[in-house]
């Protein structure tokens, strides 16, 4: 019977699974110092995934190696800034202690000297973020590696000059200048440092995101480590006295306004 010659040839549908298993089951039965040696000449690409077997002995091996190559530069951490689009910073970050699987690892600016971005404070303005936190390597394409280990974007509150904030582990300082570049409410954010756990830089792309990245023909960027530490994107209003596109320079001549710098859309019609 034809029907009976196909259901023989079916296969398993855990088949994938108990494959996987017995390889990484054979792979962690081998000597620690072996599985040292091995994991020192893996790509970091191909070194994170290990991570996510469940095998305490490998987890902390993995972790060993990933600090270590931390350690010595091969890879850091590269911070995004962004306010309503338009004020949007890079910063990249080394680590420096502790360097122990078991506490949180600390960065620290790698631009000296010390980076300060200009935000602004106000009611029109919403509040600046941290919204992206990626993994970056001096000669390794980690494209294949997700493109922001952050599960939500991080406000940062700027209103108070003069503190010393802490959000979920990135710490900065706010000042005001002493004298208004472009229009009030400037405030200047200088980043401390930020701590983490290993677990949020041993995270691997899923299934669907790269279905869709090829879907979508997604080209994710190289994120290469180079002699420019930081980054600024700023686009200030050119006209002082007028309302900006997000906010208020200076206090308005109602006389002299120019709508078609607020309104060009309606006027347009």
């Amino acid at each position: 019977m034809p029907f009976a010659r196909l259901a023989t040839k079916k296969k398993p549908r855990n088949q994938n699974s108990c494959i996987l298993h017995s390889a990484s089951s054979s792979f962690t039965s081998l000597p620690n110092e072996i599985l040292c040696r091995v994991l020192t000449f893996l790509p970091t690409p191909d070194l994170i995934p290990l991570h996510t077997i469940p095998s305490v002995i490998l987890k902390s091996m993995v972790a060993n190696e990933l600090i270590a190559r931390l350690d010595r530069h091969q890879l850091g951490i590269r911070l995004y800034f962004d306010q309503e689009a338009r004020w949007r910073y890079t910063l990249d970050m080394k680590l420096t202690h502790p360097k122990t699987p078991s506490s949180r690892l600390c960065f620290v600016p790698m631009a000296r000297p010390p980076a300060e971005f200009s935000f602004f404070a106000s009611k029109l303005l919403c509040r600046p973020t941290l919204y992206k936190v990626s993994l970056i390597a001096t000669d390794e394409d980690l494209t294949s590696l997700p493109d922001n280990l952050l599960a939500s974007a991080l406000p940062l509150d700027i209103k108070h000059s003069g503190t010393l904030s802490n959000n979920n582990g990135f710490r900065y300082r706010v000042t005001a200048p002493q004298v208004t570049k472009s229009r009030p409410g400037e405030r200047w954010l200088h980043p401390a440092r930020f701590e983490c756990d290993v677990d949020l830089l041993c995270q691997t792309k899923s299934g669907l995101t790269k279905w869709f990245d090829k879907l979508h023909g997604n080209k994710p960027r190289r994120r290469r480590m180079t002699a420019l530490h930081t980054t600024a994107a700023e686009k200030l209003p050119s006209v002082q006295g007028q309302v900006a596109e997000l906010g208020i320079t200076h206090v308005m001549d109602k006389q002299h306004l120019d709508t078609h710098f607020l309104i060009p859309n309606i006027l347009s019609q």
